[in-house]
This record gives C-alpha cells, sequence and structure tokens, in this order.
C-alpha cells in the first residue's frame, strides 16, 4: 500500500497469468490518467509478488461505506478475447445463449 494509506483503503486482486492478466493491469495502469475512466475504475496502486503469485494493489472503493453494496454487471454480446481458445469461444457462446446477454447485451 502507498505510504500513509490504512490496508482497509486497498485489496489484493489476483493478477491472471498469461496475456489476461497483463492486458488487465496495463488497462488499469492507463485508466490512472484518464479523464473518465480515473473515476469510474479503482485505482491501480502496484503489483506484487507473494510466494509465486502476482497481486495487484487497487483501491478499496467501499472503504468507509457502513452496508456497501456491488454490482457486477457484464455488459457486451461478445464475452471472448480475441485470442479466446476454440472451448472458450464454445462455452462463452453456450453461457450468452442460455441468458440474456445474447439477446440484450446485458448478463
Amino acid at each position: 500500500r502507498p505510504a500513509g494509506e490504512s490496508d482497509a483503503a486497498y485489496v489484493l486482486k489476483l493478477k491472471q497469468s498469461g496475456t489476461r492478466g497483463d492486458r488487465e493491469e496495463q488497462f488499469l495502469r492507463q485508466a490512472l490518467s484518464h479523464a473518465f475512466l480515473s473515476r469510474m475504475v479503482a485505482r491501480y496502486s502496484e503489483t506484487r509478488l507473494e510466494g509465486n503469485q502476482q497481486w495487484m494493489v487497487l483501491e478499496n472503493v467501499m472503504s468507509g461505506m457502513r452496508q456497501p453494496w456491488a454490482l457486477d454487471l457484464k455488459m457486451g454480446t461478445r464475452t471472448f478475447g480475441h485470442d479466446a481458445t476454440p472451448e472458450k469461444i464454445a462455452e462463452q457462446i453456450f453461457k450468452a445463449q442460455s441468458s440474456t446477454q445474447s439477446t440484450m447485451g446485458i448478463r
């Protein structure tokens, strides 16, 4: 955590392996200096190695709230990356067709 900050102000998020984790970390770094995204995305602090796993240190956007609620909203009709395996693509297409994802673009 940054100097002078309490532990409750930050959370650790496991960095995914491979390019997916690298892309997420790059996005979070870039969001810090983006006028709109910097107000919508948890602030990225650093990535640290603990044991054999990498953890991203992020702002705890719910710190200080008495009864926080969170919504994990999936938007868009395509839910797989360009580097997804054929198995992952088939899994995501099936999931989209089994929900409102394919017709409304939201899950």
